[in-house]
């Protein structure tokens, strides 16, 4: 039979490499050992059994401790992480490949809330102190920092709310937008020599790109010529020159600045507006706007929607109504219910272009701001001011579905300004 001190000190080691004993307890054992009272006249096999059993004792407790020692360091692991979880209002970084709306925190100046289309709260981005008028992209993967603000200077930021390679400067750029691939910008600018407007467009992170020259004026304010819609998805943008009405319009191939179509002697219309594809477009009659000095004979009894490049009739709707903007999937057209002029309550609807019928409308009592189209989806996102003036700042912000059902998230600044 082997040692019996040999087994349990091999016993010993083998436990206590797998858990060690608290600090201080070996050297607390060996001192009570080497301090242990000897009798006067020993007997050595006496000596050697009270020596195994006090060994053997030993191990034990040093075994005990040491296992609570560790249970109670376990114990301890979840206390500690619960005091680094995120502060209240927080809703953690955005979600990759989620579609959200952004507001401003109320709570927190420099903090960005960010909803999904079902109005739920999903992310949280906090911005530089000294980042302001930003504005997302209508799916809210990318920001750009001064994009409407006078002098055609920028800055894109990422779905952090961190800066997209440097600054950029466009001078004299007018009507900015965004694309329908939500990352590029498009937009005209006037050249204050030759009178030319221009179409540029530009990616984050890279130089703006000229496309086309797309008119040109005999002479400063003779006309202005606007975006209205900016497709990479099928390669077009489409600008129209407006004079008090519009009076033409352009289509034309991003990639390569080819004029796809030009119409111009217009019949009277208060306004056009094109779909994010640039597939269809929609006449607003001049009714829509309540033109009531327009002759009779220019007035268009309806608004048409047609495809663009076709000049198909889609369908009409009342020529009191005018629309705003498709859904993303086409199936939909937000609208002014009655005769609309610009700093005035507005009465909103939405209706389903293939039945006519109104699936949702407001008591069209408050100031109507803006808005921001579901990508692909059948919703809008609506702000109505909480001032009862226009412009950007607090406002009441609806969440409208194609179902007719409207969430209300509270009153915030958006950041579709």
């Amino acid at each position: 039979m082997d040692d019996p001190r040999s087994e349990i000190r091999d016993a010993f080691e083998r436990e206590q490499a797998a858990h060690p004993p608290a600090v201080g307890l070996r050297p607390a054992t060996v001192r009570a050992a080497s301090t242990r009272p000897r009798p006067e006249q020993p007997n050595l096999q006496w000596l050697a059994m009270v020596a195994t059993i006090v060994i053997g004792v030993l191990i034990v407790v040093a075994l005990m401790s040491s296992r609570l020692t560790n249970r109670g360091a376990i114990s301890r692991t979840p206390a500690s992480s619960a005091a680094t979880t995120s502060p209240a209002g927080d809703y953690g970084p955005p979600p990759a490949g989620v579609n959200l709306i952004y507001v401003h925190d109320p709570g927190h100046r420099t903090w960005l809330i960010g909803y999904d289309w079902s109005g739920k709260p999903r992310a949280t981005v906090k911005l530089d102190p000294t980042q302001t008028a930003v504005t997302m992209a209508p799916d809210g993967q990318t920001f750009a920092l001064g994009l409407y603000a006078k002098g055609g200077n920028w800055q894109f930021l990422d779905s952090f709310g961190k800066p997209i390679g440097g600054p950029t400067a466009l001078p004299g750029v007018i009507n900015p937008r965004w694309a329908d691939d939500n990352r590029h910008v498009c937009g005209i600018t006037l050249d204050q020599q030759t009178f030319a407007w221009t179409l540029w467009t530009q990616l984050p992170g890279e130089a703006a790109k000229r496309v086309a020259e797309i008119a040109r004026d005999s002479g400063i304010g003779q006309s202005f010529v606007g975006l209205v819609a900016c497709s990479f998805k099928n390669d077009t943008a489409v600008a129209v020159r407006t004079l008090n009405v519009p009076t033409e319009y352009w289509v034309i191939q991003l990639s390569t600045g080819k004029l796809l179509k030009h119409r111009d002697n217009l019949p009277p219309m208060a306004s056009i507006v094109v779909s994010d594809d640039s597939s269809l477009v929609a006449e607003n009659s001049t009714r829509s706007t309540g033109m009531v000095d327009a002759p009779a004979s220019s007035t268009r009894s309806a608004t048409t929607i047609r495809f663009l490049t076709k000049d198909t009739v889609v369908t009409t709707i009342d020529g009191s109504m005018g629309v705003l903007a498709f859904s993303g999937d086409k199936s939909l057209a937000l609208v002014t219910l009655a005769p609309w002029v610009g700093g005035q309550p507005a009465h909103l609807g939405v209706v389903d272009l293939s039945t006519g019928a109104v699936v949702w409308q407001d008591d069209g009592t408050t100031v109507f701001d803006w808005f921001v189209v579901q990508p692909g989806g059948r919703s809008f996102a609506l702000s109505y001011s909480a001032s009862g003036q226009p412009g950007p700042g607090p406002a009441t912000v609806l969440i409208v579905s194609g179902d007719g059902t409207a969430i209300k998230l509270g009153v915030y600044s958006p950041t579709w300004w």
